[in-house]
């Protein structure tokens, strides 16, 4: 399975190429609805770019062996609510507002922070929490999960 979505990730990287995009990430996800190849991009996204870029893995997919038949795909941009999972991505955000969510205890045991980025720098991350007047450090590694705020 791990190899097909590589392969997934290859050819739509070829077509969001075309476009100036990049695939942020390839994965099949089981959703209510069933199987779903969800494939996000990344860049200047348009509606009009996911379609064709859909329609031209859609005619790819029909011509490869997938691990399963009966999936659905999905192509759409990242969003406002985009995810943040490298040191990197914090870095190019600076100054915008997320929400994350930390492994461990993190500061004074909290696990849950809302706030603006401020620094990223020796695998740590600065979030100023506007409401507690206050910068919370924290370490890129024991950050579980991390998302932009619209």
């Amino acid at each position: 399975m791990q190899n097909f979505i590589l392969q997934v990730h290859s050819k739509a990287e070829e077509f969001a190429a075309r476009y100036k995009l990049k695939v942020y990430e390839a994965a099949f996800c089981r959703q209510n609805r069933g199987v779903v190849l969800q494939v996000y991009l990344d860049g200047n996204v348009s509606l009009d770019s996911c379609v064709e870029i859909s329609k031209l893995l859609s005619n790819w997919l029909d011509s490869v062996d997938a691990p399963t038949s009966r999936y659905t795909l999905e192509v759409s941009s990242l969003g406002i609510d985009r995810p943040l999972k490298s040191e990197a991505e914090f870095a190019a955000h600076i100054g915008k507002i997320c929400r994350l969510t930390v492994r461990t205890g993190g500061v004074d045991g909290r696990k849950r922070y809302k706030g603006r980025i401020v620094k990223v720098e020796g695998g740590e991350i600065t979030l100023r929490v506007e409401e507690e007047s206050r910068d919370f450090v924290i370490s890129a590694v024991d950050i579980a999960k991390a998302n932009l705020i619209g």
